[in-house]
């Protein structure tokens, strides 16, 4: 795939020479000078690397490409300082863990509905001790 690629891009650059040879021979059909030729084409076709950023989106896989590029970053971060990894992502794993239970038990209590056929015809009681209730 590699070799896919490089070709690929040596593609695009001669093609971005050639347009800008191209322009430039125009440029001196003009009149002018070799080296004002040469500037004037790189004047009217723009930035080439805007131009070639361009190309690679349009070519598509570009979204892989970069998401390849970031995992082989975070596996060379990962290498050079295990320990700050390791406390990472057991921080992660924790802060999860809490956010799941404390939601579970949140769920749990005020937002499922009781297991009854019509929950909202439920009353709540309240015993207030009479006489022999226990002081």
């Amino acid at each position: 795939m590699d070799w896919f690629r490089k070709r690929r891009e040596s593609d695009l650059e001669r093609e971005l020479r050639d347009h800008l040879d191209l322009e430039a021979e125009e440029q001196r059909a003009k009149g002018l000078t070799p080296k004002a030729a040469r500037y004037g084409a790189r004047r009217a076709l723009g930035n080439t690397a805007l131009i070639q950023e361009d190309v690679r989106h349009a070519w598509g896989w570009t979204w892989l490409e970069r998401l390849c590029q970031d995992v082989r970053h975070v596996v060379r971060a990962i290498r050079r300082s295990p320990g700050f990894a390791i406390v990472a992502v057991l921080s992660l794993a924790i802060g999860i863990g809490a956010s799941t239970s404390v939601f579970t038990v949140f769920y749990a209590m005020f937002l499922r509905s009781l297991p009854v056929p019509d929950p909202q015809q439920l009353r709540f009681l309240n015993w207030t001790g009479g006489e022999n209730a226990p002081a």
